[in-house]
């Protein structure tokens, strides 16, 4: 693993790492995923709060399961571009590096 500059942050990620390799991560993504496809479903819905509901429940769900894979994208790009100067991206997922 490419060291980034900045060492804080650096540790930052190794724990996120160190995290999401756990047994305990695993059995959490586990049963996450497992109440995801249970919800994923409109089945059972009575009425339109109680689908909102669920709809945050799923979004809430696929965040969690899509964390780990954001934080090794967000880590990849900071290796890519560390020692440059990056601006705020114009709009989400793009990052423009200056000259």
């Amino acid at each position: 693993m490419d060291q980034l500059k900045d060492k804080e942050l650096q540790r930052t990620y190794e724990e996120l790492f160190e995290t999401f390799s756990s047994p305990g991560w695993m059995r959490l993504a586990k049963q996450a995923e497992a109440l995801r496809k249970q919800l994923d479903t409109v089945r059972g819905v009575k009425d339109l709060f109680e689908l909102g509901v669920r709809t945050g429940e799923v979004k809430n769900l696929d965040w969690l399961l899509g964390f780990p894979q954001a934080c090794e994208y967000s880590y990849a790009e900071l290796q890519r571009n560390d020692g440059q100067d990056v601006d705020a991206p114009a709009t989400p997922g793009k990052a423009e590096i200056l000259s």
